[in-house]
């Protein structure tokens, strides 16, 4: 017995020195299996709902792989970006895209889409090899777009390479993803959609999409999406008066056209808090803080955020850009919304307005001076606000986290 105790300290350094060695073992194994298991997500900062998107899904699968992103256009298509080229490489296609969205210039930036899509194509064997390379030099376990226009492109060097693919679409309407993808053959490829709708459906019907390599997912929205959310409690966190509709304003990351949002929000005659979301526009924030409100209108001035999901729950009725982003956002937190068409929409977001108004749960501003009274309806006659918010609850919303790492597991068996 006492020989026994001589020899614990040195038997309990031994045993502690083979624990470490064993868990600093199941480590890098972990590692190395995580690093063989490598996701590549390819997005796009054009607008902000490419980004969103990839985030999203970045942060659903990250536990499980080692997730990449790049960012395509800016990025790995940059030799073949004429914006780049004339600017001597000081500026992006998409940088230049984005300064007109603060503006709404919307015309020029349906021209953009046009004509980029026109030579994207005129560059596809260009492209294709360029991503080639880059899938060779990263070896990825398998891809994912969230970016529009070249999916095709995208399709054929994943084929050639034998890499599963996988499109998420992160608009409802789904045509500028599918430009010239018709009757693929590659069996490991899959469209992710974010609703089972006819719809949103029909433009994969046209191009022979199998059913089977459809799969619905839900939209790509951040965890805090799908988090139960308690209205009272949030409403005393965030400041928000109990005994007022709430009705919130949100002009996508650059907070474009609020100013004049507000100032017609102002002539609304019954009480009413204003949740107004100005983004990275700092500009129209200092803006707004100057202006005099009457008495029964409080107001919250929101910048940048990452719990845009807490505002959502708290609000009763949403006034926002037509983004597909913003529309998803309102879609999984039952609020009701208004979308502004008060300038030229962008052809791809002209959809969201028809499947908003399909479904009834909301409509469309095409004028400034129908927000003060379509708002005020709203809020006096409650019983359209409950069919919105009735019709918002009943539509089917599956949760994306659960059902893309099951789509993702089946393709990489």
């Amino acid at each position: 017995m006492t020989q026994i105790k001589k020899f614990l300290p040195t038997l309990s350094k031994i045993f502690l020195a083979l624990l470490i060695a064993l868990t600093i073992n199941i480590f890098f194994s972990l590692r190395k299996a995580k690093t063989q298991n490598k996701i590549l997500i390819l997005t796009s900062t054009g607008g902000g709902g490419h980004l969103a998107a990839s985030n999203a899904i970045e942060a659903q699968l990250k536990n499980s792989y080692q997730v990449d992103t790049v960012n395509v256009f800016k990025d790995l298509l940059r030799p073949l970006d004429p914006f780049s080229y004339l600017t001597l490489n000081r500026y992006s296609g998409e940088e230049i895209y984005n300064s007109f969205v603060p503006n709404k210039s919307f015309r020029i930036l349906s021209l953009f889409y046009y004509v980029g899509a026109w030579f994207m194509q005129l560059k596809h064997k260009e492209i294709q090899q360029l991503l080639e390379e880059y899938f060779i030099q990263t070896k990825p376990l398998l891809i994912i777009s969230v970016i529009p226009l070249i999916n095709n492109i995208i399709l054929d060097a994943a084929q050639e390479l034998n890499i599963p693919f996988v499109m998420v679409p992160t608009d409802l309407n789904v045509k500028m993803y599918l430009r010239k993808l018709k009757d693929p053959t590659y069996k490991h490829f899959e469209i992710c959609l974010p609703f089972d709708d006819p719809e949103i459906m029909a433009p994969l019907k046209k191009a022979n999409i199998p059913d089977n390599q459809i799969a619905i997912v839900g939209a790509p929205l951040k965890p805090d999406f799908f988090e139960p959310k308690n209205r009272f409690f949030l409403k005393v966190k965030l400041g928000i008066p109990r005994n007022k509709p709430v009705v919130m304003v949100l002009m996508g990351a650059q907070g474009s056209d609020i100013e004049n949002y507000t100032a017609e929000l102002m002539n609304i005659e019954q009480p009413v808090h204003l949740i107004l979301c100005f983004g990275k526009n700092e500009e129209s924030k200092q803006i707004v803080s100057q202006f005099t409100f009457p008495s029964h209108i409080t107001t919250s001035l929101v910048g940048f955020t990452t719990r845009i999901s807490d505002y959502m729950a708290v609000s009763d009725l949403l006034l926002t850009k037509s983004g597909t982003l913003s529309v998803c956002e309102a879609i999984y937190m039952n609020l009701p919304m208004l979308l502004d068409a008060t300038s030229t929409i962008l052809p791809w977001e002209k959809f969201n307005h028809t499947f908003v108004k399909d479904h009834n749960f909301g409509d469309s501003i095409t004028e400034y001076f129908m927000i003060a009274p379509m708002v005020s309806s709203l809020l006096t006659n409650r019983s359209k606000l409950i069919e919105y918010k009735k019709n918002l609850k009943a539509f089917k919303k599956p949760k994306n986290k659960q059902s893309m790492k099951q789509l993702i597991r089946t393709m990489l068996q």
